[in-house]
């Protein structure tokens, strides 16, 4: 007499159709996933996106620290040649960036410093300059 394999005497099969079914996911229409064969070129898209986003998030801290007495004052007027510059870096549009000033001087107590040596919080100010720029 023939008995059919129950699923138990052949748990390889149930791990082939668990990964088929994972892989498939990215298949199903719109999705965060990408398509399995779309893999590789999302792993080198997103390789570059976080290098330049890097980088650039790199020169805005700089740029900050360097800068930060005079970013004060014209962060808190909404103007001038170092909030310009600070707004160029970030990739902040041109339309976006009386948006962030406006922030900036309505948070003082976010993005100034928390002592009397630290003039900005430059941590915070950056956070706030990235999220508005160009991704």
């Amino acid at each position: 007499m023939v008995f059919a394999e129950t699923p138990t005497q052949r748990p390889g099969i149930r791990l082939l159709v668990g990964i088929m079914g994972v892989v498939m996911i990215g298949c199903s229409g719109p999705s965060h996933l990408p398509a399995p064969w779309e893999l590789p070129g999302a792993v080198l898209g997103n390789a570059i996106d976080n290098a330049t986003y890097g980088a650039r998030r790199g020169r805005v801290v700089a740029y900050l620290t360097e800068n930060a007495s005079v970013l004060r004052s014209e962060l808190a007027v909404g103007a001038g040649i170092h909030n310009d510059r600070v707004m160029d870096l970030a990739g902040i549009p041109l339309d976006r960036r009386q948006v962030v000033n406006a922030e900036f001087r309505a948070s003082p107590n976010i993005y100034l410093g928390k002592s009397p040596a630290e003039i900005l919080d430059i941590e915070a100010v950056t956070v706030l300059l990235m999220v508005n720029g160009n991704r």
